[in-house]
């Protein structure tokens, strides 16, 4: 099962981040290094992760357009970052 550290990925360019992690079992790395400005779709990008639980209020989402479900069934569900507003 993938848990490797991703800290160190640039992607400042990323627009789109749909279903990234989504249905993931053991990753739990930290992103908040992450510089996701340029994402404009964020949907279901951790849903269903059963073990992430990292620290995310350091994003910045200004130009997310599409956050549904990003955390739903996660293991962040009811603890997300502090800019999630579920719609």
């Amino acid at each position: 099962s993938f848990n490797q550290p991703l800290d160190s990925w640039n992607v400042s360019k990323v627009t789109n981040m749909n279903n990234m992690f989504a249905y993931t079992t053991s990753f739990n790395q930290p992103l908040d290094s992450w510089n996701v400005s340029n994402v404009k779709d964020m949907s279901s990008m951790f849903a269903f992760a059963q073990s992430f639980d990292q620290n995310l209020d350091s994003w910045n989402v200004s130009n997310a357009t599409d956050i549904s479900e990003m955390f739903d069934f996660s293991s962040m569900q009811y603890n997300p970052p502090k800019w999630y507003k579920k719609d």
